[in-house]
């Protein structure tokens, strides 16, 4: 069986890139092991894991107008080129048209049809169809969670081939091992001290909910603890008065981190805040988890699926709650022992036996 992963990643969204990296990571070992071939599609300086066929592009996953020629048109030329059996989009983008491959989307979550009015309309617009039309024509709908899959059933109706294959903890956060270093820089330029401060990642969007734990830093009265959010500033106009309105003292804006400074300033933190409303699955409290760092999320079925009791749940939108687990992680009420549940490496072996049944409905030996 030959396989090509679309590993271009969309620069608006971490869960994808954290997803896409780690798969092809473990598809490369498995395909290894089990003697496929694997090739990967990626921009033009980005490397593929040894072993690994690529396939270079400078056609970005997000680009539209006449790029959309390399995604329906090039695109299934060159695959067919090299005999590509499955092509595996976990962005969602996938030739629509007739081809001689089979075609796998990864769905990760639902957020332009739950909570529209964090996206515009044309991008509102435009990812509904993109989805609909690509699970329509799909061999194979891959949902990260089972959570996803039920949002899929019930908002898109009968989806064919739909296929669970819950995610897992990111192996860099499983590896991770704290460069003490470059901690210290990091948290010397935050002005914070080592399990002296909270942590929010995420971003300013409606749905990371982080109104809440704005107000609630009002009645929490952690002075000399402040909460530090992590994310690019998409949003943060709506939210920039209460922002303001906080002192430096309790209120730390990190910006967007790289992935090994974001690990770090988590793995040195008293814990983590995650007050989303909506997730399809759990990166965040999972890799807070496997660095052994208590997490306090609001309650939503996505994480409870993944991480069950080991993370303490409290309603979304309860502000004296979301206070009241402030001072406790604070004071080191809340803890949590070091855990690594579901790995990708079992992504990559599930995610490589449904190729196989995929291509076997297609009459094709995996």
């Amino acid at each position: 069986m030959h396989v090509a992963v679309d590993a271009r990643v969309s620069t608006r969204s971490r869960g994808l890139a954290v997803y896409t990296r780690e798969l092809v990571r473990g598809l490369a070992s498995v395909a290894r092991t089990e003697r496929w071939r694997l090739t990967v599609i990626t921009g033009p300086t980005d490397s593929a894991p040894d072993g690994v066929e690529a396939l270079h592009t400078d056609v970005h996953v997000d680009a539209l107008g006449t790029a959309q020629a390399f995604e329906h048109l090039e695109l299934p030329s060159l695959l067919r080129e090299r005999g590509v059996d499955l092509l595996h989009a976990p962005h969602g983008v996938i030739p629509l048209g007739r081809v001689p491959f089979a075609r796998m989307i990864t769905v990760h979550n639902l957020a332009t049809l739950r909570h529209p009015d964090d996206v515009g309309p044309a991008a509102r617009v435009l990812a509904n169809v993109r989805l609909q039309t690509a699970a329509r024509v799909a061999d194979g709908v891959v949902a990260v969670s089972r959570f996803l899959a039920d949002e899929l059933r019930l908002l898109l109706g009968d989806v064919g081939n739909l296929l669970v294959i819950p995610s897992g903890t990111p192996g860099m956060a499983a590896d991770h091992s704290v460069d003490r270093k470059r901690a210290r820089r990091l948290l010397n330029e935050l002005g914070l001290v080592p399990g002296g401060y909270l942590v929010a990642v995420g971003g300013f969007s409606a749905r990371k909910n982080l109104g809440v734990l704005l107000d609630a830093l009002q009645h929490a009265g952690l002075d000399e603890v402040p909460l530090v959010l992590v994310g690019d500033d998409a949003g943060r106009a709506a939210l920039r008065p209460r922002l303001e309105a906080l002192s430096p003292d309790v209120l730390v804006e990190a910006g967007a981190l790289p992935d090994e400074s974001l690990l770090d300033l988590v793995a040195s933190s008293a814990g983590v805040l995650h007050p989303s409303r909506y997730q399809g699955f759990a990166y965040v409290p999972l890799e807070a988890l496997a660095l052994g760092v208590p997490v306090v999320s609001s309650s939503l079925p996505s994480v409870q699926e993944a991480c069950g009791r080991r993370v303490r749940f409290i309603p979304a939108d309860d502000v004296t709650a979301w206070a009241e687990a402030m001072r406790e992680l604070a004071e080191g009420a809340i803890t949590s022992r070091r855990w690594v549940g579901r790995t990708f490496d079992d992504v990559a072996r599930d995610t490589a036996e449904a190729y196989r049944q995929v291509l076997a409905r297609r009459g094709v030996r995996g």
